[in-house]
């Protein structure tokens, strides 16, 4: 009979399930969401041209402010939206609180969500022991049902 044994296989751990909920909020982050909905009008964006001097002036009241490096930043920022599979996995991942803290008191999927959403990397500081709690629920869960690790 023959064996075989993926040596390299992941294994849900805590750490790897906190990983996967502060990627699934950085996703939530970053997905377009419209939270009224659209006016009557155009599709166009909206545009108001400035003759060169008013934009010489503008920028020259922004600079008197401090603001002028923050107002260029914004102007060049560009929003990247999530890949198909970085919402697949966040959608796995933030079904993973309602299946698992089922027997579980509110607080700890609520705890647990507000850790991951303002926390933006695994390593960025100790993860706090209600946090642990939860992790390590999730972790346990999902070796038992053999979900399978993915991303």
């Amino acid at each position: 009979m023959m064996v075989n044994l993926n040596l390299h296989e992941r294994v849900w751990h805590y750490g790897l399930v906190g990983s996967r909920l502060i990627e699934a909020a950085s996703v939530v982050r970053r997905t377009p969401m419209r939270i009224w909905p659209k006016q009557f009008g155009t599709a166009w964006p909206r545009f108001e041209a400035m003759t060169a001097a008013e934009l010489f002036a503008f920028k020259r009241e922004l600079q008197e402010a401090g603001q002028l490096e923050a107002w260029e930043r914004e102007q060049n920022r560009q929003r990247i939206p999530p890949s198909g599979i970085e919402i697949e996995l966040c959608e796995e991942a933030l079904g993973w609180m309602p299946r698992y803290f089922k027997h579980e008191p509110d607080d700890v999927a609520q705890s647990v969500g507000f850790w991951a959403a303002k926390t933006y990397s695994i390593d960025e500081a100790e993860i706090p022991q209600w946090v642990l709690y939860g992790l390590k629920i999730i972790s346990r869960g999902l070796r038992r049902d053999r979900v399978r690790v993915r991303g």
